[in-house]
């Protein structure tokens, strides 16, 4: 905030003029605790576990996808890279579950749409599997192997499913409260 002198000009309050003086930085002042900073810390952990587990979950299940003129898999080279990848998968999605439930992460449309979106790939990619069977596609599958990878895919399924009841989304109201406002998240 800026004052007047006695002649006039403007001059800077004296409180902001000692914050310059050392070097701190001028605006609302922060809660004593590293609370804020702590969360939102978390926030971000939160949202790089679920983009990391987001990208295992579609490499996992783009290998069992149907092939192309050039992609295809040799089925004893892809079988344990696709085991892999479920596991890591599974567990990644596990972890966003639970953090979500003990901590809900901010709202996030961008958060919703991409669990949405990599949901609709495995449900046609296991539709795709149904369909078809364990022995078309890209990769070959053994009758024990397809009926884990189903099953597999499905807790993949109900994960995502979860996830996305637990991302808080906006409301409409809060997009009219919060439209053109920077919250600082």
């Amino acid at each position: 905030m800026v004052t007047l002198g006695a002649d006039g000009a403007a001059a800077a309050r004296p409180d902001r003029v000692n914050a310059m003086a050392r070097n701190e930085p001028i605006g609302p002042a922060r809660p004593a605790s590293g609370r804020v900073d702590r969360v939102r810390r978390s926030g971000r952990a939160w949202f790089v576990l679920l983009a990391v587990a987001l990208v295992a979950t579609i490499a996992a299940v783009a290998l069992a996808g149907p092939s192309t003129k050039r992609i295809v898999f040799d089925p004893p080279a892809i079988m344990p890279a696709i085991a892999v990848l479920t596991v890591i998968a599974l567990v990644l999605l596990a972890g966003c579950v639970l953090i979500a439930l003990w901590r809900r992460p901010e709202p996030s449309a961008a958060a919703s749409v991409c669990v949405a979106l990599v949901a609709l790939v495995v449900a046609v990619i296991v539709v795709y599997r149904l369909i078809v069977g364990g022995d078309a596609g890209a990769t070959t599958f053994q009758p024990s192997q397809f009926a884990l990878w189903i099953g597999a895919a499905i807790a993949l399924l109900i994960e995502l499913a979860v996830l996305f009841a637990l991302v808080p989304r906006y409301s409409p109201s809060d997009g009219k409260a919060r439209r053109g406002k920077r919250t600082g998240h």
